[in-house]
């Protein structure tokens, strides 16, 4: 698998030589042939004619037309560089002399296109010329320009799952023309699937490894950042996909001749739901746009199933479609804006049979039915098809993983391909590549809490803790920005559910007194039809601890814990929430945290009344505070950082004893990331009026400041809060929710 060659870089260079090159040469054109499909200008002989002779040879050990040439295309302009009026155009036979005769001598370049058998650009030879009036000249060909079809220069992230004897479990992340980047060891040894925060979804024979940041990350497989997922009743699941909207991993089980529908944050060893494929099915292929899944079974055909999530996953096919010589399909891949489908098909899978696997190419894939003729087929000698047991389509190119040969190829610019036995732009050694797939980097926005205008919140989302219910009732409430509506998720515990945040693609994140939970999609709103915790959407882990406040940082994969008893913890956003990655001990005990993602600065609200900073949190972890602020609060709780503009808005509770209902207070802190000791407030809101007692959480919009008033039984309001004159000031607008205990926003779902 180290021993990697690139047989790309080297088939331009040589290219490039394509030269005078000088074999035994037969002419053609001059005597042993003749043109075909001619077309000279009108006008364009008016000056005279004369012969070019042209040199070539053909791919053997030394690459000067590629392999697989059959036929070289000629057109002849008036002006240099391929410019001006087209003077002749004609199409030639592949030989290793070729003459055209009847040139006019206003020629000044030409354009030369190899192509194989069925028409397919394998070079582009363009050069310039001078013809002699009635005289024959041999053309130089050292000065010419060789293009050959290249993968996109779009940068990609690639990352392949290996199987074979020294590297099974192995995945190993590549560029777009298969430098190997590094090995990350999954443990898996199957299909590899990708979410949009690329997360990883590594498929072993019954099992799934969730690895966190998966293109960008290092190491081997960790429970505390990653986790594994057994899957009931699987035997041998092979390629997978992955369902943004829903959540929802989607499973080939090859053995069981099922489909496994999986949750992302589901309870490991429970399924959402089992379909039956109706035969073996190697891989799928979910279209999110148009709500569309294909599947490719093994027998040689494809299922599309039409309004599958929609439709409550329909458990019958919409169609199947079959094509003549599709015999054993495996590896799909689709192109949304063509709706072209690419199937890999190995073929014979008995010893030897190295040379017999194929791509097919279907247009119109999504209407496709009974027997289809594809519009292309490649397969034959010169493109290393042995086993192609996986491939992938991205920025026009298509990628395979070559088992039986031990190959990673590429075939670029796929879409303008008409098939045939044509060799691959790159061919990189790798051994027994089981899948592969790619994506191009990932930027993830700002988190749901680091909304600093520009953003448009969807809804907010609000926890209740009902404490003194028996048992405990707690729920999420979804309201509008205007505190309106009343969507409500029983997260049914039976324990005191405290803080919630919102991850960037819409499942929610809380914590208990002792416990850590995710629920799948549930801020988007997928799941108001059926709203209350399943084990095989949801999960909820006991860690040690007095868990309050909470940030997602999606950008790192990691949740950051408020401990009120004492300390920050760190867990891996899909690890196994029970051990923290870092523990940082604080000078207090916090409530609540706000991580500024492009600063690299964590805020802890201290229930002593001041904040807590950390600079560099994780580039340096450090183990104390970088400074501390007070600014009059006596308990700070809800604490969010605007980073645009540089300032913390902080709840504070005040006293604790009973009957003290009035005593809350807000307040914004200017200077945010230099500020230090004592600081006066730029606004404090504090006062009958503004009906704060216990204001324990607080979510920013930008401009607006949502919070959650536990004493008093409200969620309030706060309107252009940073141009505010503070004082006793009412909210702008006041709903009443029985004991919210945190607020958090909803944005880009």
């Amino acid at each position: 698998m180290r021993n990697l060659t690139n047989t790309w870089s080297s088939l331009k260079s040589v290219l490039t030589l394509l030269a005078v090159a000088l074999v035994a040469t037969f002419a053609v054109g001059c005597g042993g042939g003749s043109d075909r499909d001619s077309f000279v200008a009108t006008g364009a002989t008016q000056g005279g004619t004369g012969n070019l002779t042209f040199n070539f040879t053909r791919a053997q050990t030394t690459v000067n037309v590629p392999p697989g040439t059959t036929n070289l295309e000629f057109t002849f302009f008036d002006a240099q560089n391929q410019s001006g009026n087209i003077t002749l155009t004609t199409t030639r036979a592949f030989a290793t002399t070729i003459t055209i005769t009847g040139v006019p001598t206003s020629t000044q370049s030409f354009r030369i296109i190899a192509t194989n058998a069925n028409g397919a650009t394998l070079a582009t030879i363009t050069g310039n010329v001078t013809v002699t009036l009635n005289g024959t000249t041999v053309v130089d060909l050292s000065g010419v320009t060789v293009t050959v079809p290249q993968p996109s220069a779009s940068a990609i992230n690639v990352l392949v799952s290996n199987n074979g004897t020294g590297n099974a479990g192995d995945l190993d992340l590549f560029d777009r023309i298969n430098n190997l980047v590094r090995t990350i060891t999954s443990g898996s040894n199957q299909g590899i699937t990708l979410d949009k925060l690329s997360t990883g979804y590594h498929n072993g024979n019954t099992d799934v490894r969730i690895l966190n940041k998966a293109t960008t990350r290092t190491g081997a497989f960790n429970t505390n950042m990653d986790r594994l997922y057994n899957v009931p009743s699987s035997s041998a699941i092979k390629g997978s996909d992955y369902i943004q909207s829903r959540g929802l991993m989607i499973l080939a089980d090859f053995g069981a001749s099922n489909l496994y529908l999986v949750s992302s944050a589901g309870t490991s060893g429970e399924f959402f739901q089992a379909l039956p494929a109706g035969g073996k099915p190697w891989d799928v292929l979910y279209d999110d746009t148009n709500d569309r899944l294909f599947v490719a079974f093994s027998e040689g055909s494809v299922s599309v199933y039409d309004n599958f999530v929609g439709g409550n996953f329909n458990q019958t096919p919409s169609r199947t479609f079959t094509s003549q010589g599709l015999d054993n399909a495996h590896g799909i891949a689709y192109d949304l804006a063509t709706d072209t489908l690419f199937i890999s098909d190995v073929g014979a899978v008995t010893t030897g049979a190295n040379s017999d696997g194929e791509i097919f190419i279907f247009s119109n894939a999504s209407t496709a039915t009974g027997s289809v003729i594809p519009k292309a087929i490649i397969g034959g000698s010169n493109t290393m098809l042995g086993n192609p047991v996986d491939i992938d389509f991205a920025n026009g190119d298509l990628r395979v993983a070559e088992k039986t040969n031990d190959k990673l190829l590429i075939f670029a610019n796929i879409l303008q391909s008409t098939g045939g036995n044509i060799a691959p732009t790159v061919a990189t050694t790798e051994t027994k590549p089981e899948s592969l797939t790619s994506q191009a980097a990932v930027t993830v926005a700002s988190d749901n809490s680091d909304i600093d205008g520009g953003a448009t919140v969807q809804n907010i989302l609000v926890s209740t803790n009902p404490s003194s219910a028996t048992p405990p009732t707690g729920s999420f409430i979804r309201m509008s920005p205007t505190l309106t509506g009343n969507s409500q998720f029983d997260p049914g515990l039976g324990f005191a559910t405290e803080s919630i945040k919102v991850d960037t693609v819409g499942d929610v994140f809380m914590t208990g007194d002792n416990l850590l939970g995710q629920f799948n999609r549930v801020a988007s709103g997928v799941r108001d039809t059926s709203n209350s915790r399943v084990l095989n959407q949801d999960r909820v882990a006991t860690a040690t601890g007095s868990f309050k406040g909470l940030d997602v940082v999606d950008s790192r994969g990691v949740i950051i814990v408020a401990d009120v008893s004492g300390s920050v913890k760190v867990f891996g956003k899909y690890g196994e929430l029970t051990t923290p990655i870092t523990t940082t001990t604080t000078p207090g005990n916090p409530w609540d945290v706000d991580y500024d993602v492009a600063n690299d600065r964590l805020y802890v609200a201290l229930t002593n009344g001041s904040v807590a900073v950390y600079d560099n949190y994780f580039a340096n972890n450090p183990a104390t505070a970088t400074r501390t602020i007070t600014f009059g609060a006596t308990n700070a709780h809800g604490i969010v950082h605007d980073a645009a503009n540089n300032v913390l808005l902080v709840s504070d509770v005040g006293a604790t004893t009973g009957g003290t209902n009035t005593d809350g207070r807000l307040f914004v802190i200017a200077n945010a990331s230099t500020a230090s000791g004592a600081v006066t407030p730029s606004v404090t809101i504090s006062g009958a009026a503004t009906n704060l007692g216990d204001p324990v959480d607080v979510a920013y919009d930008g401009t607006n400041l949502y919070v959650a008033e536990k004493s008093l039984n409200f969620v309030h309001r706060f309107d252009n809060i940073r141009a505010s004159n503070g004082g006793n000031v009412a909210p702008s607008i006041s709903r009443a929710i029985t004991k919210p205990e945190s607020v958090s926003l909803i944005t880009g779902l």
